[in-house]
């Protein structure tokens, strides 16, 4: 059986690949529990100095939450007995060394709130982002409210969410949604030579001015999360159940 998610190591760096080409890499069950089971161990790895996530193939990064999947996920938002799991984004997020995206094909809805996990993202120059849960009508519960005005503006983070239209790869570097756009052929290997760059740094420095960096600017950024679930939680029990697009 294929593996969701492949994890590889190299020196310092570790590569993450979400592995389901075929289904755009998009979230299912098995690539959440492969995200976790990878950065937990990972974390627990203190060779590694700095992960790079990306996807398989090069059609998608992530094309949010598996069509499959999306009924079961809203219907758990009713359960209040269902065992509360860690979102696909968080589990990104809270990483102990930096996670740099390397996106390499579309970041839609629940895969762009995986990329905004990121300390930070580069792209393929046929890249292309979009927000959909609008369209959807369903509300962001992985971090989109908080992290995406935040890394573009509240203006420009309105205009993606509330029109659901795609952002190609020079809109995204000018707005800042990504640090760098490269050829598809050279994005393993640039993402690679920045994280291998940060690899070479004293890891506890960087742990240190990570840290710091975040909290300058962040403000009340975990407030704001638990926040963004709650209302979101609330909002989309009430939707009916659909079957593409996603939560996330």
């Amino acid at each position: 059986m294929t593996e969701s998610v492949v994890t590889t190591v190299d020196g310092g760096v570790a590569t993450v690949t979400l592995n389901r080409p075929e289904a755009r890499n998009a979230i299912s069950g098995g690539v959440r529990d492969g995200l976790a089971d990878a950065f937990y161990a990972l974390g627990g790895n203190s060779s590694v100095r700095a992960i790079v996530l990306t996807g398989a193939g090069d059609r998608a990064f992530c094309a949010g939450v598996d069509r499959e999947d999306v009924p079961a996920m809203i219907a758990s938002l009713a359960d209040l007995n269902a065992a509360p799991q860690i979102d696909p984004a968080t589990i990104v997020a809270r990483s102990p060394v930096p996670v740099i995206a390397a996106v390499n094909g579309v970041a839609v809805t629940g895969g762009l709130e995986l990329m905004l996990a990121c300390d930070f993202s580069i792209c393929a120059d046929h890249a292309r982002f979009a927000d959909t849960h609008a369209r959807l009508g369903i509300a962001a519960m992985w971090g989109m409210s908080v992290r995406l005005p935040r890394r573009i503006g509240v203006e420009r983070a309105k205009q993606m969410c509330l029109t659901g239209q795609w952002v190609d790869a020079s809109q995204a570097a000018a707005w800042g949604l990504v640090n760098a756009v490269v050829p598809g052929a050279n994005l393993a290997e640039s993402a690679h030579e920045i994280a291998a760059a940060i690899s070479r740094c004293d890891p506890d420095a960087v742990a240190f001015v990570r840290r710091q960096l975040e909290d300058g600017v962040m403000g009340a950024f975990s407030d704001a999360l638990v926040r963004e679930t709650s209302a979101a939680s609330e909002f989309n029990k009430t939707r009916p159940s659909r079957r593409d697009g996603g939560p996330g």
